[in-house]
């Protein structure tokens, strides 16, 4: 199954996809041609910053906007893509310093060959 971590996060407490983040996503896909034939889950992911379940809202909602991105502009059929959040609960940088929490606001997409 192959992975993409979209290279640019987020700015802490939105959801707006830069257009870093969108050129992640668009190269990707051009790597991976046979994606449109394939099982996606997009997950959201937060810094440590705020409540559990706030956190948990903002990872759905980030997913939800690479989703629909995903969806809108490349066309991806709704019935293969999944959207879900990690919350603060998958770091891949120390929440202790603005680095690392800026690594943490990221969305992975999830592939998964049939």
């Amino acid at each position: 199954d192959g992975r993409l971590l979209v290279e640019t996060t987020f700015a802490a407490g939105t959801t707006a996809l830069t257009p870093a983040a969108r050129q992640s996503i668009d190269a990707f896909i051009r790597q991976v041609p046979e994606l449109r034939e394939q099982q996606v889950v997009v997950v959201g992911h937060t810094d440590s910053t705020g409540s559990q379940q706030a956190n948990y809202q903002l990872g759905q909602q980030r997913a939800g906007a690479v989703a629909r991105y995903l969806l809108d502009v490349h066309g991806l059929d709704p019935r293969r893509v999944r959207v879900s959040s990690a919350g603060a609960t998958q770091p891949v940088g120390d929440n202790a310093t603005a680095e690392g929490r800026q690594q943490n606001r990221r969305v992975e997409i999830l592939v998964y060959r049939d």
